[in-house]
């Protein structure tokens, strides 16, 4: 017998290594009788009118997966000024990738090829606007990264709200794939760097959220140790973080706390 819990997370990525949990739906059935089973494109639905009310000024660029290809998911973020970098692919959306292919063919000025250095290959980017789906004006890059040699070693298609051109393109191609820090810095790192994401702990469902929101406030403040800028006096002081947790474990477990310290402080969830 196993026992799971589903989860929509909304991070806060960036180019040097960030991915910061700025919310998150939970995926589940309202009770034991529903008429249909949750889903992550119901959390999006629900998560994506809490993101605009506690971040209102935030213009997101939210960078999704093929799941997500879809107009109901697109169409709300039209009026808020939000892109979108949704994966493209073939099998999910045939008759807009067929076009999308014709209208390549018919572009050949919109591409753009970045050269690496030596051995490091070089990336082919191509791209058309306005592909018009449901009603909607969509643009889509094409992105191919070749070796010296110029074998394909691999290709991505994204989706986006926004007009591409020479100007824009290598900004859009570098923040599309960026969704890949939401797996890696995201739930990689709560899962196998030390905060053990996928255990439950809890049979109690409300006792397993409580948990697993402490959980992202702990990861929020792990990465801006790690990365800010106390993170340089703490390497300076100590060398290392796994350094710093055996002193301060030392010290717990060799010396007394003052009789005189201060109670600690409370933690208080906002219901919100």
């Amino acid at each position: 017998m196993t026992y799971s819990h589903k989860i929509l997370v909304a991070f806060l990525v960036s180019a040097d290594g960030y991915a910061l949990p700025l919310g998150c739906a939970f995926i589940e059935n309202p009770g034991p009788v529903y008429d249909k089973q949750d889903c992550e494109i119901k959390a999006f639905h629900r998560l994506e009118p809490k993101l605009k009310r506690l971040y209102p000024q935030i213009n997101f660029w939210l960078l999704l997966d093929a799941l997500y290809a879809d107009q109901n998911v697109i169409r709300p973020c039209l009026p808020q000024g939000w892109n979108v970098a949704i994966t493209f692919k073939a099998d999910d959306m045939p008759a807009l990738w067929r076009e999308a292919q014709n209208l390549v063919a018919l572009s050949p000025g919109q591409t753009q090829t970045l050269t690496f250095p030596k051995g490091e290959g070089s990336r082919h980017l191509h791209w058309i606007n306005d592909l018009d789906y449901e009603g909607m004006n969509l643009s889509v890059i094409f992105q191919t990264d070749k070796d010296d040699a110029g074998t394909i070693l691999r290709s991505f298609a994204h989706l986006c709200c926004r007009p591409i051109d020479h100007r824009n393109v290598c900004q859009v191609a570098a923040a599309a794939r960026l969704r890949w820090r939401c797996e890696n810095e995201g739930f990689n790192v709560l899962k196998n760097g030390g905060f053990a994401l996928e255990h439950v702990y809890s049979h109690n469902p409300v006792a397993a959220k409580g948990y697993v929101m402490l959980m992202f406030t702990a990861h929020i403040i792990q990465q801006l140790l790690t990365r800010g800028r106390l993170g340089t006096v703490f390497k300076t002081a100590f060398h290392t973080f796994r350094h710093y947790g055996k002193k301060m474990l030392a010290a717990l477990l060799s010396q007394p706390l003052p009789l005189n310290l201060d109670p600690p402080a409370q933690i208080r969830l906002n219901t919100a």
